[in-house]
């Protein structure tokens, strides 16, 4: 009993660890850009193109390479695909060289790509009903902790050591984690272990059938964040009075939202349906954005506009826990691949969201534009949320069933 507590203790750990360091190393490259670029003599241009194909990387091959778990099992994946993302920062930190920087840079999207849908699909394999509510909760904290430790802790370990070291601690904590999944991970069955591309593509195809609706809710709720959230710090400039440390704070506060709305979603969902709490959050995220833009053009309060998108913020930090949970729950034996999915709209609704947002704010540097795209986005994520689902069957070509 003793070890098998142990083991759930370094599990549930490494789960959340695991996270933190994906949402870190998503993050930490922007405010790195001008001392990355000077010390692999390349253009700040060129190093902001690190993080495109990091989330393009993502959004592309969690469709197509995560789903392999649904196979292979769960844990030999995490194992591997960790590994792979730890090897990928060693070489983002050791060949300062512009190809080399981006190859890596791209190689580390592909790895977190296959990473972070299993992660989240583990969870829901090892952990009963009530405890899996609270670790998801916990995973989604530690996300939401990067933005408010994460890049921080990132910026101090940089200014003292260097950028190089960051992704050297990050590559060396995913080393870890992939030798404790080794050693105390709990291995998921499989029917059917051996891989053929008819079996891996029908769960692709059946992750779609489950699951099309929902994925594109999460894509144009996540679009509809970060349609703004990268423009905050560019209005309170454009309005003048606000020095770097106080915009600091500002972001700090709004993470901090969501973080607090990520751990107060884990108790919530013990008491309701996955389903019900994350309609009823999509529904307030859409009324805050559309409140945000009327004050906005109405009063134009700095600080009131702080509170709103801390609000908003923490909204979504409710609303995602409950969304994800409520996907994975469904997801039945092709889980890898439904939450390599819904992943895969995330990153590709990040994507969306900052080019359409950052192409707006270029056009208008008004941030009324950006929050009524934000509107529109978010409308159609409770549209998309709230289309009634048809039950299906799924086809015997999939990973349940032998011979597929």
């Amino acid at each position: 009993m003793k070890s098998k507590k142990a083991s759930t203790f370094i599990l549930t750990n490494s789960l959340i660890i695991g996270i933190f360091l994906l949402g870190t190393d998503n993050l930490v490259i922007g405010p790195l850009v001008n001392q990355i670029s000077k010390d692999i003599n390349s253009s700040p241009n060129n190093v902001t193109l690190g993080i495109t194909l990091y989330s393009l990387a993502y959004g592309f091959f969690a469709l197509f390479l995560a789903p392999i778990s649904d196979i292979y099992g769960r844990k030999i994946i995490i194992v591997i695909s960790s590994l792979f993302f730890g090897i990928t920062c060693f070489g983002i930190s050791m060949f300062h060289d512009n190809t080399s920087f981006l190859l890596f840079r791209f190689l580390s999207g592909v790895a977190a790509a296959v990473l972070g849908p299993n992660l989240w699909a583990y969870v829901n394999e090892i952990f009963e009903k009530g405890k899996r509510e609270l670790v998801t909760s916990w995973m989604m904290s530690a996300f939401n902790l990067a933005t408010v430790l994460g890049v921080p802790i990132g910026l101090f370990v940089s200014g003292i050591f260097g950028w190089s070291d960051m992704f050297i601690i990050i590559g060396i904590l995913s080393i870890v984690i992939s030798l404790l999944f080794g050693r105390y991970g709990e291995k998921n069955t499989s029917s059917n272990t051996t891989f053929t591309f008819r079996t891996h593509f029908a769960n692709i195809k059946g992750a779609f059938k489950l699951n099309w609706k929902l994925s594109l809710s999460i894509l144009f709720a996540s679009a509809a964040y970060l349609m703004v959230y990268p423009c905050i710090n560019l209005w309170l400039d454009k309005k003048g009075g606000w020095t770097i440390s106080e915009q600091t704070v500002v972001f700090f506060v709004i993470g901090l939202t969501g973080f607090i709305g990520n751990i107060i979603s884990g108790f919530v969902l013990q008491k309701s349906s996955p389903s019900k709490i994350s309609r009823i959050f999509w529904v307030m995220q859409s009324c805050i954005i559309i409140i945000l833009f009327l004050t906005t053009y109405l009063i134009g309060n700095a600080y009131l506009f702080i509170g709103l998108t801390a609000i908003w913020t923490f909204l979504t930090g409710v609303g995602n826990t409950a969304f994800i949970t409520n996907v994975a729950s469904r997801a039945g034996n092709i889980r890898g691949s439904v939450m390599a999915l819904n992943n895969s709209s995330i990153f590709l609704g990040f994507t969306l969201g900052s080019f359409l947002g950052g192409e707006i704010w270029g056009l208008t540097e008004n941030i009324g534009f950006n929050l009524l795209l934000a509107i529109a986005s978010s409308l159609f994520a409770v549209y998309f949320l709230f289309i009634k689902e048809k039950k299906i069957s799924l086809s015997s070509e999939m990973v349940n069933e032998k011979g597929a």
